[in-house]
C-alpha cells in the first residue's frame, strides 16, 4: 500500500513515507549481580564479627595462628581465638581444649569440638572457632590444619568439619572465601590428615547448612595460595563443625596454621577495576588509580594462558591508567594482569588476570563502538576523580581544559548508554565536577581563583581547580563547558535526590554568568579578559566556534545578550564557493563542529542561512567536503594527502606547536593532518569520514592508535612525525559526533533545553518545511522512487530511517529543483546504507532549504 504518514514533534510538522522489504509501504510507529561482597553471614556471623579480639601485627614469615593450641587447657578458649555456636543455644555438650582422649598431632593440646545441638528440635548446626587479624591488599597466605576422629567417638556419617579463611574489608564486609575440602567420617579414624586450605569460594552461591546463622559457600576451584583482594583491611582464620541432625561424635583439631608468605609489597595494593577491549589487532587496558601517595605508576604483564608466564609489556613504566598493546594477532587469546609500583621500585602483586581475543571488526558499527570507547575512556580514566577536572592533553602536568570538561561531561552520557559505566557512576563524576565549578572562589584577584563575575578561566591547575598560570577568562570555553553542563541537566532526570541535586547544580552555575560584564553592556561579547582588568582586544565575530556563545547568552532568563547579538556575529560572515561548494568559509574544521556537539541545526535556519538556501548543518557539511576536495587536489604536494587522509583543524604540528590548520582556502596548511577533524565530522560526512578513520586505523594504527584512541595529529613529511598526546577538545567531538551520526541522542537531549531554545528563537531561527512524499516501489530495480512538489530554483533533501529514531542525510539526496515536481530514487549505496530489499523497513522524510 501507499500511504503517507505524519510525525508530529513540538515544534515541527514531519511527513515521511515508509517502505518494509515485502514491497508494502506502511504506516509504523516506534516509540524510540554486581556480586556486592557483603558479610551475607546470618546473625551468628555477623555476632561473631563483632566479637574480634586483639588484633596481631601482619608480620611476612610469621605463624599468625597458634600452630600446637598450647596456650591453655581445660574447658576454655585460648587466648586470641573466638568461640561460635548456634545461638542462642539452648544446650550443648562441649567444645574446648583436651589434652586426653588422643595423642595430639604436636604437644600437648588440640581442640575438640562435639555435640553442639539445638535441643529438643534436632536440625544441622555449625559451630567453631575463630581467630582475626589485621591484613592488608596483596598479602599472601597459606593456611592448613590437621583432622581427627577416633574410632571410639567416630564423626556422624553426615557430619564434616574444614577450615577456611575470609577477607574482610573495614566494615566486616566479607571480600573472598577460601576453604579446605571437608573432613568427614569416610576419610578415616585414629589417625591425623592434614587439610589445606586451597578452594576459591564463589560468594554469589551460598550453600545451605541448615544452621539460620551460618552460611558457607560452592567450592569454584583451586588455589595455591591466598591473596588478600583489594579493600582488604582483616583477615579471619576459622575452624567450622558441621553437626548434622542428633549425629553424635567428635572432631578433633590441631596444629591450625596460618601462614603470611609476603606481605604487599611496598605496602603497595594490586590495582583494580580492570577492563578490557579490543579490536582489529589491538588491546586496550585501563584500570582504576591506586591511592598510594609515593606511586610511581604502572606495568602490564601478558600470557597467552591465564597460568603464564606473565611477560612484561611496557618499555617504561607507565603514568596513566591505560595501556594500548598493538603486538597481538587477530583470533588469539590474551591474558593480562597489572601491578604498581611505588616511587622506590617496590611493586605490588598483580592484579587480577583478565583476558580477551582481538579479531577483525565484524561491521562499520563494532568499529565505531570500539572507536567511540577508546576516545570515550580519555575522559573517564585521564580526569581527577577527587574534582572532575579532565588535562587538556594527555603529557604530564598538562593543566585542565575547561572545555574538555564540557565535552567530558557529554561524552558520560555516551558511557552509559553504551553500558561502559553505570549510571551510579556517572552521576557521581558529574556531581563532583559541578560542585567543583560551583564551589571554587571567584573573583578579580589573578590567583586563587577559579574564575571571575560566574566566567570561568581557560585553564585550571588539575588538583586545586584554581586559575592556572597565565590563563584568562575565556568566554568560549566556559561556552563549550556550559554545553556540557546543560546536557548533564537534561541527560540526568531521575527524581533522586542525587539526580535532582546535579539539576540544580547546574541551573545555579549557568544562571549566575554576568553576560553584561562580558559584552560589557553591548551586543559583543569579547573573548575573554586577564585579571589585570582587561579583556581580550576582539570580539566573537563572524562564523567560527563561537555561535554557541551567543545562542547560550541571549537564551539566559535573566539579564541575557540582546537579540542584536545575532546580528553583529553574523555581520561578519561572508560567502564563498570553493571546491564546488557555497559555503560561509571557516578554514579549519572544529570551528565547524563543536557548536554542532550540542545544537541540531539540521532543520532550522536562521535569516543568514535562509536567504541562501541553507542550514548550519548543510553549511558544515559543504565545508568538510570541500576541504576534502583540496586534500584530494593537494595543491601544495604533501606526501600522504588523498580522499582516506585529509582532516586539517587546530591541532599540534612538528613546526609550530599548536596551530590552527585549515583549508581552503588554506591556512597553515604544512602537511599535519588530524584525525580529529574527520572523526568531528562523523555526523556531515559518514560517507567519507568513515573510510577515513577506518583507513588511518588500519594503515597508522602503530604510531596513533593509543589506549585514549587516536593521537592528536601526524605528518609525513620528510621523516615521520606523530605527536606523542592525545587532547580532550580532541576526543570529545570524535565521541560526541559519532553518536549524534549513530543515535542523535545528545542533540536530541540538548535541544530539550529552555536555554538553547530560548536563544535560537531571539536569533530568528525557524522551522523548515517538510514536504508530501509520494512513493512508489521499483521491484525490477530494486529500488524505491520518491516525488513532490517543488519550487523550482529551491534545494532539498532527502534523509532516511528504520526506526524513526535516528535519521540519515542521503549523500545523494540533495537536491535542486528544476520544475515543480522533484524526484528521487533509493537504489541503496551511496545514497543509502544498504539496498531498500535488503532493510525489513525503510522510512523517507524531505525537507525544503530556505524560507516557507
Amino acid at each position: 500500500m501507499h500511504e503517507q504518514l505524519e510525525h508530529r514533534s513540538p515544534s515541527l510538522s514531519v511527513k515521511y513515507v515508509s517502505y518494509s522489504a515485502s514491497g508494502d509501504f506502511q504506516a509504523s510507529r516506534k516509540p524510540v549481580w554486581r556480586i556486592k561482597c557483603a558479610l551475607s553471614f546470618f546473625p551468628l556471623l555477623a555476632f561473631a564479627a563483632g566479637l574480634f579480639l586483639a588484633i596481631a601485627p601482619v608480620q611476612a614469615g610469621n605463624l599468625l595462628v597458634n600452630p600446637g593450641f598450647e596456650t591453655n587447657s581445660g574447658h576454655v578458649v585460648a587466648s586470641g581465638w573466638t568461640y561460635f555456636s548456634p545461638s542462642p543455644p539452648t544446650n550443648y555438650f562441649g567444645d574446648y581444649w583436651v589434652e586426653s582422649a588422643v595423642p595430639a598431632h604436636s604437644g600437648t593440646f588440640y581442640w575438640k569440638e562435639w555435640g553442639a545441638l539445638y535441643l529438643p528440635a534436632p536440625t544441622n548446626n555449625v559451630a567453631g572457632i575463630y581467630q582475626t587479624l589485621n591484613s592488608l591488599p596483596g598479602t599472601v597466605y597459606q593456611a592448613s590444619g590437621w583432622f581427627y576422629t577416633s574410632a571410639s567417638d567416630l564423626l556422624g556419617t553426615n557430619s564434616a568439619t574444614w577450615i577456611e579463611v575470609n577477607f574482610l574489608d573495614a566494615s566486616s564486609n566479607l571480600l573472598a572465601v577460601y576453604k579446605s575440602d571437608n573432613f568427614s567420617a569416610s576419610v578415616g579414624t585414629n589417625t591425623w590428615f592434614q587439610y589445606q586450605v586451597n578452594n576459591a569460594c564463589d560468594l554469589s552461591s551460598p550453600v545451605a547448612t541448615g544452621d539460620p546463622y551460618f552460611t558457607t559457600y560452592a567450592i569454584t576451584g583451586s588455589v595455591s595460595q591466598l591473596v588478600a583482594p583489594p579493600g582488604t583491611t582483616k583477615v579471619r582464620f576459622r575452624f567450622a563443625y558441621l553437626q548434622a541432625g542428633m549425629e553424635g561424635g567428635s572432631a578433633y583439631l590441631d596444629d591450625a596454621v596460618l601462614n603470611q608468605i609476603s606481605g604487599p609489597a611496598g605496602g603497595v595494593a594490586p590495582p583494580t577495576g580492570l577492563v578490557i577491549q579490543s579490536g582489529d589487532q589491538s588491546v586496550i587496558l585501563h584500570w582504576n588509580p591506586n591511592s598510594e601517595t609515593n606511586l610511581a605508576g604502572y606495568n602490564v604483564y601478558r600470557s597467552l594462558n591465564g597460568a603464564g608466564p606473565f611477560v612484561l609489556q611496557n618499555s617504561s613504566l607507565l603514568t596513566s591508567l591505560g595501556f594500548c598493546d598493538l603486538n597481538v594477532s587477530d583470533g588469539q587469546a590474551y591474558f593480562y594482569e597489572v601491578t604498581a609500583v611505588t616511587a622506590n621500585s617496590q611493586t605490588s602483586l598483580p592484579s587480577s588476570v583478565i583476558s580477551t581475543v582481538p579479531n577483525s571488526f565484524a561491521s562499520d558499527d563494532a568499529f565505531l563502538d570500539y572507536v567511540q570507547q577508546a576516545n570515550f575512556d580519555y575522559f573517564w580514566y585521564e580526569a581527577n576523580p577527587a574534582n572532575g577536572l579532565i588535562p587538556d592533553r594527555t603529557a604530564n602536568g598538562s593543566a585542565c581544559s575547561i572545555a574538555a570538561v564540557g565535552f567530558g561531561l557529554t561524552a558520560i552520557g555516551v558511557g552509559i548508554d553504551h553500558g561502559w559505566i553505570s549510571r551510579t557512576q556517572g552521576v557521581a563524576r558529574v556531581l563532583t565536577t559541578l560542585n567543583t565549578f560551583l564551589q571554587k572562589p571567584q573573583g578579580s584577584n589573578s590567583s586563587g581563583m577559579i574564575g571571575y563575575k560566574g566566567w570561568f578561566y581557560h585553564f585550571l591547575d588539575m588538583n586545586t581547580a584554581l586559575r592556572a598560570p597565565n590563563s584568562e577568562v575565556s568566554s568560549i570555553d566556559t561556552a563549550l563547558l556550559l554545553s556540557g553542563i546543560l546536557y548533564s541537566k537534561q541527560y540526568f532526570n531521575g527524581t533522586n535526590s542525587d539526580e535532582t541535586n546535579l539539576r540544580l547544580l547546574a541551573d545555579t552555575i549557568f544562571n549566575r554568568l554576568d553576560w553584561t560584564w562580558m559584552s560589557r553592556g553591548t551586543n559583543a561579547v569579547s573573548m575573554g579578559w586577564f585579571p589585570s582588568g582587561s579583556f581580550v582586544g576582539n570580539n566573537w565575530l563572524g562564523y567560527d566556534e563561537g555561535m554557541i556563545i551567543y545562542l547560550l547568552g541571549m537564551g539566559k532568563t535573566n539579564s541575557p545578550l540582546p537579540a542584536s547579538s545575532w546580528s553583529y556575529w553574523t555581520s561578519g560572515y561572508t560567502w564563498a564557493t570553493n571546491y564546488g561548494a557555497a559555503y560561509v568559509p571557516f578554514p579549519p574544521l572544529f570551528g565547524y563542529q563543536y557548536s554542532h556537539c550540542w545544537v541540531d541545526f539540521r532543520h532550522i535556519a536562521d535569516g543568514y542561512m535562509n536567504s541562501h538556501n541553507c542550514t548550519y548543518f548543510e553549511n558544515s557539511r559543504r565545508a568538510t567536503r570541500a576541504q576534502l576536495a583540496y586534500c584530494v587536489a593537494n595543491p601544495s604536494h604533501w606526501p600522504g594527502y588523498s580522499s582516506n587522509v585529509w582532516g586539517l583543524t587546530a591541532c599540534d604540528d612538528p613546526y609550530v606547536g599548536y596551530e590552527a590548520h585549515g583549508a581552503p582556502p588554506a591556512q597553515n596548511d604544512d602537511g599535519t593532518i588530524a584525525p580529529t577533524a574527520p572523526g568531528g565530522s562523523m555526523a556531515f560526512t559518514p560517507e567519507y569520514s568513515l573510510p577515513t578513520l577506518q583507513y588511518l586505523y588500519g594503515n597508522y594504527r602503530t604510531n596513533l592508535w593509543t589506549a585514549n584512541g587516536f593521537r592528536d595529529a601526524f605528518n609525513l613529511r620528510n621523516a615521520p612525525w606523530y605527536d606523542t598526546d592525545e587532547l580532550g577538545i580532541d576526543q570529545g567531538p570524535i565521541v560526541i559526533m559519532i553518536e549524534n551520526y549513530r543515535t542523535q541522542r545528545v542533540w536530541k537531549l540538548f535541544m530539550q533545553n529552555a536555554e538553547i531554545q530560548r536563544g535560537l528563537q531571539q536569533a530568528g531561527f525557524v522551522a523548515l518545511p517538510f514536504m508530501a512524499l509520494r512513493i512508489q516501489d521499483l521491484p525490477a530495480q530494486n529500488a524505491v522512487s520518491l516525488a513532490w512538489t517543488a519550487l523550482p530554483g529551491r534545494t532539498y533533501q532527502v534523509e532516511y530511517s528504520t526506526d524513526l529514531d535516528a535519521w540519515f542525510a542521503s549523500p545523494t539526496g540533495e537536491v535542486i529543483a528544476t520544475g515543480s515536481t522533484v524526484g528521487w530514487t533509493d537504489t541503496g549505496p551511496p545514497g543509502t546504507a544498504a539496498t531498500p530489499s535488503t532493510v525489513p523497513q525503510r522510512f523517507y522524510r524531505v525537507f525544503q532549504f530556505g524560507s516557507p
